[in-house]
C-alpha cells in the first residue's frame, strides 16, 4: 500500500490550503492530510477543497486542527479527538483516526513557544493512546503528524543537527521512529518569502513520526510561501497489513464530544451571538 503524509501548519491561509490540492496525484492508495491553525474550516466547512483524483474523501477537525483522508476506495473509518488545551478547549490536540481497523492516523497541534515540558506530556498522552488501540497488535502501521512545536536549543546552519532537537530523546523513549532530516527548518519564515523571521530560532515544528512504515521519502515543499511554516511530505508504503484489527476501536468517539465540545461549540455560538447583537445595533 503507497501513502502519502502531508502536515501543514497554514497560518489561517486559504491559498496555503488550496496549494496542498496539488501535491495529491492519483498515485497513492492513501492520502493523510495534517492542517493546523485553519480557523476557517471551523466555521465554512470548506469541503470545496477540489480533490478530483481520489473518489472518497474523509473529513474531521478539532477547531483549526483538520484531518483529510482521501482513497480512491471507500474505507472505513472511525475517529476520536482529544482536546489538549486549557479546560479542554480545542485550540491544541489530536486527531486519532482508525482506517479499516489496520492503520492508526494522528493528526496533532501540540503546544507552541518554550513550553517544551508541556510538549513533552502531549505527546505522551498521544503515546498512551496509540499504545490503547494497539496494546494487543504492537506491529500495527502508525503515523503521527503535525504541527509538534519542538524546538532547536541551537541553529547554526540549514543542517539539521539531532543533538539540538528537542523532540530527539522523546522520539527513542516513546518508540517513535522518523526518517533522516535532509531538508532546511520548516519555521518561521516571514510572509510569503524565503527568509526567515529571525525574532524565532528557526526549527523543525512540522513532524511526521511512524511506527512500522517503510520510507520512501521525507522532505519538506520549499516553494509553497503562503504560510510562515512549510509543508512537509512523509512517501511511505506499508508492505504487510495486519489481519488483526486494531482493538478496542468500539470506544472510539465515547468522550469526543464532551472533551472537544467546549472550545469548538461555544466559540461558534458566541460568534454567532456577536453578530447577531451587531447587526441589532446598526
Amino acid at each position: 500500500m503507497q501513502i502519502k503524509v502531508i502536515t501543514y501548519n497554514v497560518n489561517n491561509s486559504n491559498q496555503a490550503v488550496d496549494s496542498l490540492v496539488a501535491l495529491c496525484d492519483s498515485s497513492y492508495d492513501l492520502v493523510l492530510i495534517s492542517i493546523q491553525e485553519y480557523y476557517w474550516f471551523a466555521i465554512l466547512k470548506h469541503f470545496k477543497l477540489d480533490f478530483k483524483n481520489y473518489a472518497h474523501k474523509y473529513y474531521e477537525n478539532i477547531w483549526g486542527l483538520v484531518t483529510i483522508v482521501l482513497s480512491p476506495n471507500e474505507l472505513d473509518i472511525k475517529w476520536e479527538k482529544t482536546c489538549l488545551g486549557p479546560m479542554y478547549c480545542g485550540n491544541k490536540g489530536f486527531i486519532t483516526c482508525v482506517i479499516n481497523q489496520s492503520i492508526l492516523f494522528i493528526s496533532a497541534h501540540l503546544s507552541h513557544g518554550q513550553n517544551n515540558h508541556r510538549r513533552e506530556i502531549e505527546l505522551r498522552k498521544i503515546a498512551k493512546s496509540i499504545d490503547f488501540y494497539t496494546k494487543e497488535g504492537p506491529n500495527f502501521p502508525v503515523i503521527l503528524a503535525g504541527d509538534l512545536n519542538f524546538r532547536l536549543k541551537r541553529f547554526n546552519s540549514n543542517k539539521y543537527e539531532e543533538k539540538y532537537d528537542q523532540l530527539s530523546p522523546l522520539k527513542t523513549d516513546l518508540s517513535f521512529s522518523e526518517h533522516p532530516i535532509t531538508f532546511s527548518p520548516t519555521y518561521k519564515f516571514k510572509s510569503r518569502t524565503s527568509e526567515y523571521d529571525t525574532t524565532r530560532t528557526p526549527s523543525y515544528c512540522d513532524r511526521i513520526l511512524f511506527r512500522n512504515v517503510n520510507v520512501n521519502s521525507y522532505k519538506s515543499i520549499e516553494d509553497i510561501l503562503f504560510s510562515d511554516h512549510r509543508p512537509v511530505v512523509l512517501d511511505c508504503k506499508i508492505l504487510n497489513l495486519s489481519q488483526q484489527n486494531i482493538i478496542n476501536t468500539n470506544n472510539v468517539c465515547q468522550y469526543s464530544f464532551i472533551s472537544c465540545f467546549i472550545f469548538d461549540y461555544f466559540v461558534l455560538f458566541g460568534i454567532l451571538l456577536i453578530l447577531l447583537i451587531y447587526r441589532a445595533l446598526i
